[in-house]
Order: C-alpha cells, then sequence, then structure tokens
C-alpha cells in the first residue's frame, strides 16, 4: 500500500512523493501455554491467536518479568 500526504491551506499547498506503507492487524492471543515451567527457565511456550504474521525467525520476542 502507498501513502501520500497532501496539506492545503492559506495559499498553500503541499504534497508528498508516495511512500510504501506496511499495516498489520493487531494480534489477538487465544491460549498460551504450558501454564507453569521450571524455575530455572528455558521453557519453550506455544502463542496461539490470530493475525500474527511471519516477519522472519527471531523476530518476535517474549519477555516475562
Amino acid at each position: 500500500m502507498s501513502l501520500t500526504i497532501s496539506y492545503v491551506g492559506e495559499d498553500q499547498k503541499f504534497q508528498s512523493e508516495a511512500k510504501d506503507f506496511l499495516y498489520y492487524e493487531t494480534p489477538i492471543v487465544t491460549a498460551i501455554g504450558p501454564e507453569c515451567g521450571p524455575f530455572s527457565g528455558f521453557t519453550q511456550i506455544l502463542v496461539k491467536g490470530n493475525h500474527f504474521d511471519d516477519m522472519g525467525f527471531g523476530k518476535v520476542k517474549c519477555i516475562f518479568n
């Protein structure tokens, strides 16, 4: 999708060059598992939901506190 910005006002007109624009729908989480893991960590988790786009390995991070 391309995006162009235009401004018209008080004897001035401006229009930008068309720029590519990416839009992603907001992800909706429907399930996370497992519910628990060892205290030492490093448990692999699975997050299920809608609107998760494949952006390549290592592009998505989850941080738990």
